[in-house]
């Protein structure tokens, strides 16, 4: 958690402070009157300490009187956010979901503040502007990444028939999910979403409705344990594995590091699709970045600033051993099959490869 909300949970002062300055500038003698009305009542040195240390973390604002600075607007909403998590989570995951460490970037909230989502802290928001002064225009990118699933899906519901989908690694519910392209298709159409983070784990109960013919679940789990996931009862009571599965790895693997680490991984979950089911994935490159750019990158590596292992296509094609890849291969997303409107981006603003393969047998 930032110093900011620390800061804020550890007196209810602090957060009643800022409370009141959300809803106008306040002078000191209406600061106090206010906090010495609630009980119990601290003393006027300890209110003259809180409003020193929220000014110290520039949440506030002296001067004739007191007001609220965005930062303090900013970690306020922060705070009523987590705050509803909780409940948004429901019985019996509240203790998962307090798990929640909004002072250290996650991808799955970094995505969504690419995508002009909200479910994000400012942790996510600055690694997440890093990002962008290393590739200038990144944000296409992502949004070229979104725009690709939505017409894998589809074209795996109209037109090959897919009726069961496993999207693992799926983020905050965004427009277009897995279930609202293939529902649109197919309404009985079924899909489960994996994921690991508590806020995806909060807005997945509450968001990922299904069709009256259809059906939707999720698991709380990880990647790097299929075991885990194939063993879910969500899964299997969702899904018929004896029928033909999509399964959606959508740009998820690049964060897991190493080389050759990803494959085996792959190959376990392809291993218990029946044949007739296919896999899609898209994955993050540098292939086309220049050299300084990829060097800059592997410095945000080293420390600790970037969780993304980029992978060259040859590896990214391996993911696909054993399984028939559709037209046109392996390809960077904007050239994946593109509708009419698809924005065809500079390759070093979209640096993804994404391919779809049919298991035969």
């Amino acid at each position: 958690m930032s110093q900011a909300l620390q800061e804020i949970s550890s007196d209810p002062s602090y957060r009643l402070v800022l409370e009141l300055l959300a809803e106008g500038p306040r002078s000191y003698t209406g600061i106090r009157s206010t906090l010495l009305a609630h009980d119990p009542a601290p003393s006027e040195g300890e209110i003259d300490a809180v409003l020193r240390k929220l000014a110290s973390l520039g949440l506030v604002r002296k001067g004739p009187q007191w007001t609220l600075a965005d930062a303090g607007t900013t970690a306020l909403r922060e705070l009523d956010y987590l705050d509803r998590l909780p409940a948004a989570a429901g019985a019996g995951l509240a203790a998962r979901v307090a798990q929640l460490n909004p002072g250290v970037a996650h991808p799955a909230r970094r995505y969504d503040y690419w995508l002009g989502g909200k479910d994000n802290f400012a942790a996510d928001r600055l690694s997440a502007e890093e990002f962008e002064r290393l590739v200038p225009g990144l944000r296409a990118g992502v949004r070229s990444n979104r725009d690709v699933l939505r017409r894998i899906v589809r074209h795996l519901a109209a037109e090959e028939g897919i009726r069961q989908f496993l999207d693992i690694g799926t983020g905050l519910p965004t427009a277009d999910n897995t279930h609202e392209v293939a529902q649109a298709v197919a309404p009985a159409s079924r899909v489960v979403y994996v994921d690991n983070d508590p806020l995806v784990l909060a807005h997945a109960r509450a968001l990922l409705t299904s069709s009256p013919q259809g059906r939707t679940a999720y698991i709380d789990a990880d990647l790097r344990e299929p075991g885990t996931i194939l063993g879910s009862p969500e899964l299997r009571d969702t899904l018929d594995l004896a029928q033909p599965i999509a399964l959606l790895l959508i740009a998820v693997l690049h964060f897991i590091p190493g080389d050759g680490v990803v494959q085996p991984l792959v190959a376990e979950l392809v291993d218990v699709l029946p044949a007739g089911s296919f896999v899609a994935i898209t994955h993050l490159t540098g292939d086309f970045l220049p050299p300084p750019v990829v060097q800059r990158h592997e410095e945000m590596q080293r420390s600790g600033r970037s969780d993304f292992w980029m992978r060259g296509k040859a590896e990214v094609t391996g993911l696909f051993d054993g399984l028939d890849l559709l037209e046109p291969g392996v390809v960077p997303p904007t050239k994946w099959r593109p509708d009419a409107d698809t924005p065809d981006y500079d390759l070093d603003v979209v640096n993804g490869w994404v391919g779809v393969a049919r298991k035969d047998a």
